[in-house]
């Protein structure tokens, strides 16, 4: 996992902290087991941006998993 803080200012000048994080994701090649999965769903129950990649040409397995991420953040966000 890699990750970078950084100290920014919006346009009003108000200060605000960005992290950026890259994880292993849902059926890495890397995977050892369950310890990727729980740092990604870490991962996503903490960001208010996801960006999602994938090696290549997005299929089908890829898009039925950004489904799934869909729903569950939409059922994460439902307890805030």
């Amino acid at each position: 996992m890699n990750f970078l803080v950084s100290l920014l200012q919006d346009a009003s000048g108000q200060e605000f902290t960005v992290v950026l994080l890259d994880s292993e994701g849902i059926d890495a090649v890397t995977s050892e087991g369950s310890d990727d999965h729980c740092i990604f769903t870490l991962t996503i129950l903490l960001a208010s941006v996801f960006i999602y990649n994938s090696a290549g040409v997005p299929t089908r397995t890829d898009l039925d998993g950004l489904q799934y991420l869909s729903e569950f953040s939409a059922k994460c966000s439902s307890f805030k």
